[in-house]
């Protein structure tokens, strides 16, 4: 998935000859509506930031893996960012946004949803990966050679006809080190390996975790995610904050929501790498108990 997403130059984010926004691309986000959206998160930045204090923007920090969208960002925030005297800043993960000891507004809209994640499937003998593999037989199938020097162009030939998905889901035949640990990330998770039946499916985006635990730092906790946990005595390093997420999720776990949008209507997951949208459900309870972890709930 962040590979299809965000691969340099050939992701679906990445790559300036794809139409990702408005009628042109394969969907429509609640800013392209109205500004009613950006009003609603400006004033609920200002409630946060105790209603009728002056507020001053002193920076602007957008985290954002595509060099084509930042450029388009740059485009829109340019001459606003002047005007008001804010800095303009980019980052590549939300780990690398850097504490404020001003109060720290951070809006995740359709953030979390494009983050990777892993599937799960619970056998009688624990829970293994669900995995991809190619479509394409190995051994007929020129595109797949491997006997050929570096660089020694493969002889001519005709490639078999293949109209379906060159990419297919797999079972790993056993556990591993992953579905095996995953769990111990938090109560949330561990509660539901117990409770799902055999043959149940299940998504974790760990990259959801530590984003919300990244987030959770900067609006309040000074603690590196590598520890994960709370101490009292030592007071803030920041001036304080709030979140807004917003996206498409429950405050509970998903088993079958990945899909894919193009041209506005969902397709097989597998239908022209790094030229569709691909999105899954996220496990808002997840989030909090990352942020829990960090003394934000």
């Amino acid at each position: 998935m962040q590979t299809c997403l965000t691969f340099p130059n050939l992701g679906y984010y990445t790559n300036p000859e794809n139409s990702v926004f408005g009628a042109r691309g394969d969907f429509i986000t609640s800013p392209e509506i109205s500004q009613v959206f950006g009003e609603v998160v400006s004033r609920t930045a200002l409630k946060a930031n105790n209603g009728e204090k002056p507020v001053q923007l002193k920076e602007i920090s957008l985290v954002e893996a595509s060099p084509a969208m930042r450029a388009i960002q740059e485009e829109k925030l340019r001459d606003f960012a002047s005007r008001v005297g804010c800095e303009l800043n980019w980052h590549d993960t939300l780990s690398s946004v850097n504490r404020s000891d001003a109060f720290t507004m951070i809006v995740a809209h359709e953030f979390f949803d494009a983050l990777p994640f892993y599937l799960l499937q619970k056998s009688q003998d624990g829970w293994r990966e669900v995995m991809v593999a190619s479509t394409l037989d190995p051994i007929k199938d020129p595109r797949l050679r491997s006997d050929a020097d570096v660089g020694t162009p493969l002889p001519p030939s005709t490639p078999p006809s293949h109209d379906g998905p060159l990419f297919q889901r797999v079972l790993s035949p056993t556990s591993n080190s992953m579905s095996r640990s995953v769990f111990n990330l938090s109560p949330h998770l561990a509660e539901i390996a117990a409770t799902l039946p055999i043959g149940a499916f299940l998504e974790v985006s760990v990259e959801s975790y530590f984003n919300a635990a990244a987030l959770s730092q900067l609006i309040g906790r000074p603690k590196s995610l590598d520890e994960l946990q709370v101490d009292n005595a030592n007071p803030p390093l920041t001036g304080g904050g709030c979140g807004l997420i917003v996206d498409y999720g429950d405050n509970k776990a998903f088993g079958n929501s990945f899909r894919a949008f193009k041209g506005h209507k969902i397709v097989d997951v597998f239908h022209q790498p790094g030229k569709t949208d691909l999105t899954a459900n996220v496990d808002f309870a997840l989030l909090q108990q990352a942020m829990g972890a960090q003394g934000t709930f």
